[in-house]
């Protein structure tokens, strides 16, 4: 009892001490509790507006790889057109018809070998460049975008819709010029491959594969080269001076007037509904000296694109399926020709591969399979809806999209 009693009396002794100290104790519990909601809630909050932002910018890029898809598939025959102009056979079989001397008949078919493996060859190599360039381009211009967008309206948007179209318009560089120059050094890489094989000699599809597995050895050298650019297809140095034009002056009335060279581009151009239009259609004076100093900017991150070890991988594996999907080409043609008889099975079906026909006869062929193809646009898309598919691009696109655009949450 004298405990109890002496634990008593210490407590009545003790008891404001006791009484702050206990509300000390309640008061840190209750903060610690509060403290861990608002922290659960910040969290929460975090992670929501972590998983939206993500969400968001998913469907931001599959919206950009939908549009570049289409983008692309509409312009396909306008590149097959392209190539069909700078190497059109049809010419040289007219002129085949009407030769009369066995001589020139000869220099004729050695050209016409050429020029159709070249055909076939250039459609690998300007669809893979045109569709890396065309995915680039966009997610590249997407991420610029999707920042723009984050702003809310804060502050102004780096881009507009003319450093957009003129961007998107380096391109038309691509048609105009940059397939033009990429056959020349196919057509050399063909010449040594495939020129010092007779016309008489006998091919089997083992012997079309050896050929093109060449051609493309000669390519690799080339584009591996110290001296080779890939960027200069697409990216040209009048790109780059004709931003560095000085900007338009404005009239007295405060209109804008522009140089001579830039009136007659704009006199000259014609409206286009495709993304990619050319740039004659974008006027100069239209673009502001801020313009042109981004439109430059991205020019240059272009190139780097295009110059890094990573585009090196992507191009080759595109290259790669390009190939692929032209060797099938060949065993279809292999099998409509009316060769001498393979090994054939009790239902007639003729083996492509134990068949072998004379060079010649197997030339008329190929430029009648590359002319039904361009009739049929499912055939003549194959190979771009083979690329579009392709791992490796998506993943580079996805790459380049979030170079431009992670850091959408600072700079907004």
């Amino acid at each position: 009892m004298s405990f109890i009693s002496s634990g008593w009396q210490w407590i009545k002794r003790h008891k404001g001490k006791l009484m702050v100290a206990s509300g000390v104790v309640g008061g840190f519990v209750v903060l610690n509790r509060y403290l861990s909601a608002v922290e659960r809630n910040w969290e929460n909050s975090s992670v929501k507006d972590f998983v939206s932002e993500v969400r968001k910018k998913e469907m931001h890029f599959d919206n950009t790889i939908q549009t570049c898809n289409t983008t692309v598939i509409n312009l396909t025959p306008r590149a097959l057109s392209v190539l069909d102009n700078l190497l059109n056979c049809e010419t040289l079989l007219d002129k085949l018809k009407s030769s009369a001397s066995s001589e020139e008949k000869l220099l004729l078919w050695e050209e016409l070998k050429i020029r159709i493996i070249t055909r076939i060859t250039s459609e690998i190599y300007s669809l893979s460049l045109f569709v890396c360039f065309s995915r680039i381009q966009l997610s590249l211009i997407a991420g610029y975008l999707y920042v723009d967008c984050c702003k809310n309206g804060t502050t102004p948007g780096i881009i507009n819709k003319n450093i957009q179209m003129y961007y998107l318009s380096l391109l038309e560089t691509f048609f105009t010029q940059g397939i033009q120059k990429l056959i020349q050094p196919i057509q050399e890489s063909v010449i040594q491959a495939v020129g010092s094989i007779s016309l008489k000699e006998r091919i089997e599809l083992t012997n079309l594969k050896e050929m093109f597995d060449k051609i493309k050895a000669n390519m690799n050298f080339f584009m591996n080269s110290p001296d080779f650019k890939i960027s200069q297809y697409l990216v040209t140095t009048s790109n780059h001076a004709r931003l560095n034009d000085p900007p338009a002056t404005s009239t007295p009335n405060g209109q804008t007037s522009p140089t001579p060279e830039a009136s007659s581009s704009s006199a000259s151009s014609t409206s286009s509904n495709s993304t990619f239009s050319s740039s004659s259609t974008i006027p100069i004076h239209n673009l502001s000296a801020k313009d042109m100093a981004i439109i430059q900017n991205m020019l240059i991150e272009t190139e780097d694109l295009l110059e890094s070890e990573d585009f090196k991988k992507v191009i080759n594996s595109t290259i790669d399926v390009g190939y692929s999907i032209m060797m099938d080409l060949l065993v279809g043609c292999f099998l409509r020709i009316d060769s001498d008889p393979g090994i054939e099975t009790n239902n007639g079906f003729k083996n492509p591969h134990t068949q072998s026909v004379p060079f010649a006869k197997l030339l008329p062929p190929l430029n009648n399979t590359l002319k039904e193809r361009g009739k049929s646009s499912d055939e003549a898309l194959s190979l771009v809806r083979h690329l579009l598919c392709t791992d490796v691009i998506n993943c580079f696109s996805a790459n380049v999209y979030e170079s431009f655009s992670g850091d959408s949450v600072q700079k907004s």
